[in-house]
Formats: C-alpha cells, sequence, structure tokens
C-alpha cells in the first residue's frame, strides 16, 4: 500500500502539525487498511506519508532520514511504529546495508528499506528513481514508493524532460495536474 500513497501527503500535508498529526496518521493509517491492514503496512504508511508531507513542506532530505528527527515523537505519540519499521527507522539500515542486503522485493518492509536507501543515496529525482529500480526484483514497487520520495523532495522540474516526454496518457495527466492545480 506505500507504493500508492503519494495522494494521501500530497491532499493532506497541511495536517502534519504537532496539532493535527493525528488526523493525518490515522488518513495514512486508512488509505492502507483496505487492501493490506496488516500493522506493518499501516505502520509504514504513516512513516512514508509524514516523511513525504514533511518534504512537501520543506523539510530537507537529511532531517527527515535522520533516526533523531523530532517529528518521529508525533508518530510514535499517536501509535509506536511496528518493530520492523522501527528497525529501518531508528536503526537507519537504510544507511548501512548495501545490495545484496537491499532487497526491491514487494514485501513492505524491505520496500521501504529500497526506496529509502535509494532515495538518501541520490542527488536527483532520477538517480533515485533509478537507483530504485535497478535493485530487479519488484522494481516497479519500489520505484513507485522511490518516486513518491524523490517527487516530494525535488518536485515536478526535477522529474527529466525526456521522461516527461514520453509518458503515456500524458495529456490526459496535465489535464488532470491543471484542475488540481486549480483547486478543482
Amino acid at each position: 500500500s506505500i507504493m500508492r500513497l503519494a495522494p494521501v501527503p500530497i491532499a493532506f500535508h497541511d495536517l502534519w502539525t504537532k496539532e493535527n498529526n493525528q488526523d493525518f496518521q490515522r488518513y495514512a493509517e486508512e488509505s492502507s487498511a483496505t487492501t493490506h491492514a496488516s500493522e506493518q503496512c499501516k505502520s509504514s504508511c504513516r512513516y512514508l506519508a509524514a516523511v513525504l508531507a514533511a518534504l512537501i513542506n520543506g523539510e530537507s532530505k537529511d532531517e527527515v532520514l535522520s533516526p533523531s528527527w523530532s517529528k518521529l515523537d508525533w508518530l510514535i505519540d499517536y501509535k509506536p511504529l511496528h518493530p520492523l519499521v522501527a528497525n529501518v527507522v531508528f536503526k537507519t539500515t537504510f544507511k548501512t546495508k548495501s545490495p545484496p542486503d537491499i532487497k526491491g522485493s514487494g514485501w513492505v518492509i524491505e520496500s521501504l528499506e529500497a526506496a529509502l536507501w535509494a532515495f538518501n543515496k541520490a542527488r536527483s529525482f532520477d538517480e533515485a528513481v533509478l537507483y530504485a529500480v535497478n535493485l530487479g526484483d519488484d522494481s516497479d514497487t519500489t520505484g513507485a514508493v522511490c518516486g513518491q520520495l524523490a517527487g516530494a523532495c525535488w518536485g515536478e522540474k526535477g522529474i527529466p524532460t525526456k521522461w516527461l516526454d514520453n509518458l503515456a496518457q500524458k495529456q490526459m495527466l496535465e489535464e488532470a495536474l491543471t484542475l488540481l492545480k486549480a483547486g478543482k
């Protein structure tokens, strides 16, 4: 469910505040619960949504990937992270491991760790996504998760023009973006 999470932090990033973060976290969990109701998945969604919202709100990549990021307390005050998610986050396994120990599998814990590894290592949108998909295995999942992080960090302008030019249904996507930007 983390591969399709971006609409939640995009729509509700303004709720990622000390006062409103419980609503924000509930929305992130609910986005997972319909299809992936395990605590591992819901916890991963809460963490990833928080990171995405913080990046959208202008916090730095280094700050949100730190195990001492002050806003991790907000997550824990709402509900402790699942132990496997906490291991990735607080022990920053994505910073200490390398392939083949980093795996881009379909399991939520490995997908989260692999996407964070690629994002942490990268200096640009395309570098992050290429690191992620080149891990292999379930590369579309890893790429989708990392692409959300890269998009939140480097924005639409960070996406290489040649990638945008080759999008399928580009006109439909541009119309949807125009409506979104207009608030409709």
